[in-house]
């Protein structure tokens, strides 16, 4: 029992620590590309808002799943219980920054940056539908399925992020990424794990 749970651990942090890899790696070669096609002021709106994307995810999760990771046995009530938080706390902060998207664009000084927010805000409820999903597939030491995922949905929105991009779209193309990356993730997880709150 013990040698079957050391070779599951030894095979789960080869997976995350090749899921970590290749995020960045695909990340950084996608980067360079659309560095080559868009202009720096286009990084730079994306840049503006990153703050408060990450803060806001950051609030989201509130350190409930690293809790459930660790918890030795979780139930369904739960896991039910932390996913509708996530969602909630995901729904009010997509409302407040859709509502702070105005001033936002006038404290920067980039109209823009009003319709971005509020596009761009949206992964965090995406994001939410994942989270509890991920956890379960942590704590079944499923990581080759999440490192699959992840290659898989940085290759595909990268691809159309850079496609958008040479077709001339602008910043929307590193809006698209960002959320078809979410979208992506969340849609796989929820696919491969087919856990359903109660």
């Amino acid at each position: 029992m013990n040698a079957d749970i050391r070779r599951k651990t030894i095979a789960g942090l080869l997976w995350s620590l090749t899921e970590v890899l290749s995020r960045y790696g695909i990340s950084f070669f996608t980067q360079i590309i659309l560095a080559r096609v868009l202009l720096p002021s286009d990084f730079g709106l994306i840049g503006m808002i990153s703050i408060f994307i990450a803060i806001s995810g950051t609030l989201i999760d509130s350190g409930f799943t690293s809790a459930l990771i660790r918890e030795k046995e979780t139930t369904q009530e739960d896991l039910s219980t932390v996913f509708f938080f996530n969602l909630l706390v995901a729904i009010a902060l997509y409302t407040v920054l859709f509502f702070t998207a105005g001033p936002i664009s006038l404290f920067f000084n980039e109209p823009k940056l009003t319709s971005i927010v509020r596009i761009v805000s949206l992964g965090l409820i995406i994001n939410s539908f994942g989270l509890i999903q991920r956890t379960i597939l942590t704590k079944k030491l499923k990581f080759k399925i999440q490192t699959s995922i992840t290659i898989f949905s940085n290759i595909i929105s990268g691809s159309i992020g850079v496609l958008f991009a040479l077709l001339g779209f602008g910043v929307w193309s590193l809006v698209l990424r960002s959320i078809l990356t979410e979208l992506l993730q969340s849609a796989l997880l929820c696919y491969n794990n087919r856990w359903r709150p109660s």
